[in-house]
């Protein structure tokens, strides 16, 4: 955890920090794994039930079926894992979100229309907490971009994530 938040601190500016410990799990035989939030303490041999079972509460929630216990295909630990992050401020619940100026507009073929349409570009690293817009557009960035159709909303959190919402049909 100390070389966490040494990591984090810089960044941070004086504000709050805050740990997340993780395990990546999957049955076994799986190709990939998933993440299941662990008790933020260092771990010890009688927590492995605990984590079979948050395992198992988290997979059924995620693939909508329970997969019932089998020696053969018990979940195992592929690896620990730390997030360390910081109040990053800004966009909460509730609180006014703005909209940003684009940085551009750019010809979209529109799936819908069958014909090109021109929607706004905004950079994604202008893009600041609370910042607001609806689809189309672009988020553009220098490895990719990200297209919001006219079906939705779309508003950058405090954590800097784009989140999209579905406009009402």
């Amino acid at each position: 955890m100390r070389k966490a938040t040494a990591l984090v601190a810089p960044g941070a500016r004086g504000a709050p920090t805050f740990e997340r410990r993780v395990a990546f799990m999957r049955y076994v035989g799986q190709g990939h794994e998933i993440t299941v939030v662990l008790r933020g303490r260092p771990l010890a041999g009688s927590d492995a039930e605990g984590m079979r079972e948050a395992y198992e509460r988290d997979y059924a929630a995620l693939f909508e079926r329970h997969i019932p216990r089998r020696r053969d295909r018990d979940p195992e630990l592929v690896g620990p894992g730390l997030d360390g992050s910081q109040d990053a401020g800004g966009a909460r619940p509730g609180r006014c979100r703005r909209a940003p100026q684009p940085a551009g507009r750019r010809a979209v073929f529109d799936g819908r229309s069958g014909r090109s349409i021109d929607v706004p570009v905004y950079r994604r690293e202008a893009l600041p907490p609370g910042s607001a817009f609806a689809g189309p557009a672009v988020v553009a960035e220098d490895e990719t971009s990200t297209y919001i159709t006219s079906s939705f909303t779309a508003h950058i959190d405090a954590s800097g994530s784009i989140v999209m919402d579905r406009k009402d049909a």
